[in-house]
């Protein structure tokens, strides 16, 4: 039994023990301060051309409504908001060909809480929109030139149907005179060529060419034909009790050619076979272009007959999408109207239409309409840089990267239906309005 003592010892220590309990228990614990939240912020550059730059805002985790700042050269050009994750700044009237730094601020109220790396961007400088021109009159009716392609200053191919004063006539010999098919610049002169059809022992007259070299040349006319330096060759006929006829052609390589037309014909050649692909139309094609890569192609087309119909496909890896289909050739209900032309450079196609220039990112699937070229008749867009891009028709338009020009004063008298634009150096073949020759224009600048 404990003692007296020991027992008083013991109810001291409950005791204490209790009240440390208690006090414990009735005091709560102070709070936590809340962890600072995270004030990253990041610039990068999304696009920029000669006078502009677009440039994207991140800031991760942003599900709140944030405050940011953008300096350039060390100067506040925009104090805003940011409701999503990234946010898109384009930033204006800039000068060309010019250096551009660039600070993102994270804001809290006025204090700045963070800021992104420095970022510089050097604006593309404009191109010349002066071209000095050379025309030269070849052959006599019914000469017109219908495509060209340009391979250098100095190597020019033309093609068509050329007649001469002595073509289609017998010589003294009593020898029929052929027509001509081509004719080739070599920096001083333009020659005449024949391409012989090996089938039917006759000049071709090409309605579209494609060159690889000097041993690989194909010919859309009418039929596919290739000449391998020493034979024409009918590589394949179309239908012709259904009306279909071929007029352009554009590859990428030998074994990714293709070939359009009319009662909607699109003809693709892999370097082995030549497949019809189906369109489900009857709608003329009359312009194609790709990517360098063949992946991205794209064809358009219009009719010349009633029922009207115009139409743009997209062949994606080798699947057909069509992209833009219209009833009108003039611009309405959001349609941009006939579509006459494409160029293809980098990501965007650029598509002369009723309604001006149609650019076509087909990796972000957007477009815009530039109306510096409304109701032109545009039947060549060349996009050799997205600062640089060249039209030819009625009249010739260029784009420099600031700024569009139109220029008619050349060409009131005579039709190009097609030209081609490489360096500083522009060629187009066509016929003059009254038919009495052929005609082709070589733009330096």
């Amino acid at each position: 039994m404990p003692s007296c003592k020991t027992t008083a010892k013991l109810t001291k220590n409950l005791a204490t023990t209790i009240i440390a309990a208690l006090l414990l228990t009735s005091c709560p614990e102070e709070p936590k301060p809340e962890p600072e939240p995270n004030y990253d912020i990041f610039l990068s550059v999304e696009d920029f051309l000669c006078i502009w730059v677009t440039l994207k805002v991140t800031i991760p985790d942003s599900g709140n409504i944030n405050y940011f700042m953008i300096k350039r050269e060390g100067k506040e050009i925009i104090n805003t908001t940011l409701l999503n994750e990234d946010t898109l700044i384009t930033d204006t009237d800039l000068r060309p060909d010019t250096d551009y730094t660039y600070r993102a601020y994270f804001l809290k109220g006025s204090t700045v809480k963070d800021s992104s790396d420095e970022l510089t961007v050097h604006t593309l400088p404009t191109t010349s929109h002066d071209f000095t021109w050379e025309i030269d009159r070849i052959g006599v009716h019914p000469t017109h030139f219908n495509d060209v392609q340009i391979i250098s200053e100095n190597d020019v191919w033309a093609v068509g149907d050329i007649r001469l004063e002595d073509t289609y006539t017998y010589d003294s010999a009593g020898v029929w005179q052929r027509p001509y098919s081509a004719a080739h610049w070599d920096g001083k002169e333009w020659k005449l060529f024949r391409f012989i059809d090996d089938y039917y022992g006759i000049p071709i007259r090409p309605e579209g060419f494609q060159y690889f070299s000097d041993s690989s040349l194909w010919f859309a006319s009418g039929s596919i034909l290739h000449f391998d330096g020493d034979t024409t060759k009918l590589m394949w006929t179309q239908n012709y009790s259904a009306g279909e006829f071929l007029y352009r052609v554009w590859g990428s390589s030998e074994s990714d050619i293709w070939f359009v037309g009319s009662e909607g014909l699109i003809v693709h050649y892999d370097g082995k076979t030549f497949s019809r692909i189906s369109t489900n139309n009857t709608i003329r094609y009359v312009d194609v272009e790709g990517t360098p890569d063949g992946k991205h192609v794209f064809v358009v087309g219009h009719n010349l007959k009633v029922p009207y119909e115009c139409c743009v496909w997209h062949i994606d890896d080798g699947k057909m999408d069509m992209i833009y289909y219209t009833e009108k050739s003039a611009p309405t209900n959001g349609k941009y109207g006939e579509v006459m032309s494409v160029g293809v450079y980098d990501h965007c196609a650029y598509f002369q239409t009723a309604a001006g220039l149609w650019v076509y990112d087909f990796l972000s699937n957007s477009s815009e309409i530039i109306p510096s070229t409304k109701n032109e008749a545009v039947s060549s867009i060349i996009a050799q840089d997205r600062n640089d891009i060249f039209g030819f028709g009625s009249i010739w338009v260029h784009f420099n990267g600031e700024n569009w020009i139109t220029n008619n004063e050349l060409f009131w008298d005579i039709t190009w239906p097609k030209a081609d634009f490489k360096g500083n150096f522009v060629v187009a073949g066509g016929i003059s309005r009254d038919a009495s020759q052929g005609v082709i224009i070589r733009g330096y600048r």
